[in-house]
């Protein structure tokens, strides 16, 4: 029984080894060194630029909510 169902998958019609055709590629892939168009030197800037404001707008905040008294204020 089990011999009769590997004929039957080697002799199905889905796969046909003559309709087999090799295809070249389309576009080659490039790889670019560019994450949405910045360099990594650009992209670095702007993570600084970020991280600085966030600094400043937090201790802003915590100014704003008297969570800390600069010393001259005192």
């Amino acid at each position: 029984m089990l011999d009769e169902f590997r004929e039957d998958a080697n002799s199905s019609a889905f796969f046909d080894e003559d309709g087999l055709e090799y295809y070249e590629e389309v576009g080659s892939y490039q790889p670019r060194g560019s994450f949405l168009g910045m360099t990594a030197a650009q992209r670095f800037v702007i993570a600084l630029m970020i991280l600085m404001m966030t600094c400043i707008i937090g201790g802003l905040a915590l100014l704003v909510f008297e969570k800390v008294i600069p010393p001259p204020l005192l």
